[in-house]
């Protein structure tokens, strides 16, 4: 049996495919509705299983706490999956109330508004089983490492934020200054696709092939060169490093920086820079006739190339 649960209006409701029960935070806690329903799944919003905090709305407990209702899931041989809130309009969708739901809010009518969101654990129930993908196990082995990403996906936002839409700062010096030492080791590849910008309207960084003028220059966009700067570099020009060795981010960290996955729709504005503004304006070009998988490919190669030799370069 699965056990659907979620959390409105200051109680948890519990569905479990037939009946729908309200359980107060205080009793879910203690492990009264495992109890009920032994050795079972029990598929819960992700957001309610965060630790809370200051500023907490979803969260319903303290790490503390949330300690405690892992223990109580063991004890009653209960195994718990985090389902994406996310995707929780798409359950709603799924059984029929996500327009009833909008036009509730719409009208503002909190009674039949009440009445619907109450029914996100069984819409959670029906859908969740279908998508694997936005189940998760809880608790996470590697939490800490989540929230170091996000910490990182959040300073290198923020950094980039702020150099918009000028993009003139100390750190794009410094990127400029690397890319001139990388141009003898450089492939055509990246020198193409690093220049073409394709789409994004920022001005190029403007890298002389020598001391002089004359002998031509190197553009690259501003989008490209600096989402990948500030994945590999932290504020002051420093490589970053990964949290779990100690050591100058890997190729996986790297990657991890960059992709969101069904839990974090927000991959922050260096991913949205290179797969919006680059890498699908350059799939839908023309003047490439490239496969769109060769494209894929290409990209993939250069982002690495790029963040390498800044490695190499900026050590």
């Amino acid at each position: 049996m699965t056990v659907a649960v979620d959390r409105d209006f200051g109680a948890w409701t519990v569905f479990d495919g037939d009946t729908t029960s309200i359980v107060s935070s205080e009793e879910f806690l203690l492990g009264d509705t495992f109890a009920k329903y032994p050795n079972q799944m029990f598929i819960i919003e992700n957001r309610h299983l965060d630790p809370r905090g200051p500023k907490s709305v979803a969260q319903v407990y303290t790490q503390e706490e949330l300690v405690l209702l892992e223990k109580a899931a063991l004890e009653y041989g209960v195994e718990i999956r985090a389902f994406s809130a996310k995707k929780t309009p798409g359950a709603q969708d799924y059984i029929g109330i996500g327009e009833l739901l909008a036009e509730a809010r719409s009208k503002k009518d909190t009674k039949t508004l009440r009445e619907l969101k109450c029914r996100d654990a069984e819409a959670i129930w029906h859908y969740a089983p279908l998508h694997p993908a936005y189940l998760m196990k809880w608790p996470r082995k590697n939490q800490h490492l989540d929230e170091a990403l996000t910490e990182q996906r959040d300073d290198m936002s923020l950094r980039l934020n702020i150099m918009r839409p000028n993009y003139d700062s100390p750190e794009v010096e410094h990127a400029e200054e690397l890319i001139r030492k990388m141009l003898p080791e450089m492939s055509d590849e990246l020198k193409y696709q690093g220049g073409q910008g394709f789409g994004s309207n920022n001005k190029p960084i403007r890298i002389l092939k020598g001391n002089s003028p004359r002998r031509g220059q190197a553009d690259f966009k501003n989008t490209f060169v600096m989402s990948i700067y500030v994945a590999t570099f932290t504020e002051g020009g420093l490589l970053r490093r990964d949290p779990k060795t100690g050591q100058p981010i890997g190729k996986k960290w790297f990657n991890s920086l960059l992709k969101q996955h069904a839990f974090n729709d927000k991959g922050g504005t260096a991913r949205s820079n290179l797969m919006y503004w680059h890498l699908a304006n350059f799939e839908r070009s023309t003047k490439d006739q490239r496969s769109v998988e060769e494209k894929r490919k290409a990209f993939k190669a250069v982002r690495h190339e790029l963040f390498r030799g800044f490695q190499k370069h900026g050590q």
